[in-house]
């Protein structure tokens, strides 16, 4: 049987984790890959061990932040990243 209580505190981080990714996104542009990549993984194991809800609320939300942040940077390289 998993333990659930740290399943849960697993689950609560990578939900506090994708919050901080949330909050990052503007002013530490650089950090968001990090702390998402962290949520997505805090999560999986979450969910490994037990944990359902937060944890996947917790990997959902690290993922399309982390899908916003490649096509941020994808277009940024597009619209600026050519060489005159």
């Amino acid at each position: 049987m998993p333990n659930s209580d740290s399943a849960n505190r697993l689950a609560i981080a990578s939900l506090v984790a994708s919050a901080v990714t949330l909050v990052l996104f503007f002013p530490v542009f650089v950090l968001v890959p990090i702390t998402a990549v962290v949520a997505i993984v805090l999560g999986v194991v979450a969910r490994r061990r037990g944990g359902q809800t937060l944890a996947a609320a917790g990997i959902a939300v690290g993922a399309v932040l982390l899908l916003i942040w490649v096509a941020s940077v994808v277009t940024f390289l597009v619209r600026y990243g050519t060489v005159d």
